[in-house]
């Protein structure tokens, strides 16, 4: 594998504004990437990596900077490498035409509490309507064992072809699966009203100089799109068991809104909110 091949190596960490976690993470990339991997009879049996760290990089320089010099501190560790110890079985790979490899890092002597992907959240869907599919990015979907029964749809997010994180919803079987409106801004923490009619998620538009993330809320067909925080950086909303008020956080504290945007009051509660509430089910 040589460098700037079609490899790479990144990061991807939940952004912070001040002590309020933002609705997005960010992504960096190195594709200075070399080295070898030997797969032999469905095993990986040796692999040796080097990346130039120095060549990580965001969408914000400032940001890079940051990591350079205390998040990565790649002005210090211009590289990493890395080397596999044993021999891992990946099963029958003798038809495939590409392989995705993940490595996960860990802490000397911290054990790994379980399988985990940090490109989950950049899986991609088939697009609905159809429209060329997204591009996957996390493992591949496994079972086939017969679905449990149940109506109803799942509301999600998922990157689209424009490279902007979409609602969609798909039936319980399966099938149906749908895009909620057109929207190039990403759309982010969507939530179900408790009648299943309205849609409320933070709106964030992928430029750095755009209005900052604010709670929309949106009929479950797309249409009537409405700003409840304009202007105000706000995330995390969460909807009353009677549909009849939202919550959200700003500036690491509470409110409380109609869901037409009016009434919005803070809760002093006295504490700054690290993540959203969620309301108490029932009447």
């Amino acid at each position: 594998m040589a460098p700037d091949a079609n490899g790479f190596v990144g990061y991807r960490v939940r952004e912070r504004l001040g002590s309020v976690s933002a609705p997005n993470d960010v992504v960096g990339r190195s594709p200075a990437v070399s080295g070898t991997v030997t797969i032999a009879g469905g095993t990986l049996t040796a692999a040796e990596v080097t990346v130039d760290m120095t060549r990580l990089r965001t969408d914000v320089e400032p940001r890079d900077g940051r990591m350079r010099e205390e998040g990565l501190e790649t002005d210090r560790f211009r590289t990493a490498g890395f080397r596999l110890r044993r021999p891992i079985p990946l099963g029958d790979v003798s038809g495939a035409r590409v392989v995705e490899l993940e490595l996960t890092l860990v802490r000397k002597g911290a054990a790994l509490a379980g399988p985990v992907s940090t490109l989950g959240r950049a899986t991609a869907v088939p697009q609905a309507g159809g429209e060329k599919p997204g591009r996957p990015q996390g493992p591949p979907c496994r079972g086939g064992r017969r679905l449990p029964e149940g109506g109803g749809r799942l509301l999600f997010t998922a990157i689209a072809d424009g490279g902007t994180e979409q609602l969609f919803t798909i039936g319980a079987d399966g099938r149906g699966l749908r895009r909620v409106g057109r929207d190039d801004a990403n759309q982010l923490d969507p939530t179900w009203s408790p009648d299943g009619r309205r849609i409320a998620y933070v709106r964030a538009e992928p430029y750095q100089s755009s209005p900052p993330p604010s709670v929309h809320v949106i009929r479950a067909d797309g249409s009537g799109r409405r700003d409840l925080t304009p202007g105000e950086a706000s995330s995390q909303p969460d909807w009353s068991p009677d549909g009849r008020r939202l919550s959200f956080v700003r500036d690491g504290n509470l409110f409380v809104t109609r869901p037409d945007g009016s009434g919005a009051a803070c809760l002093r509660v006295g504490m700054l909110l690290t993540s959203g509430a969620r309301w108490q089910p029932g009447p």
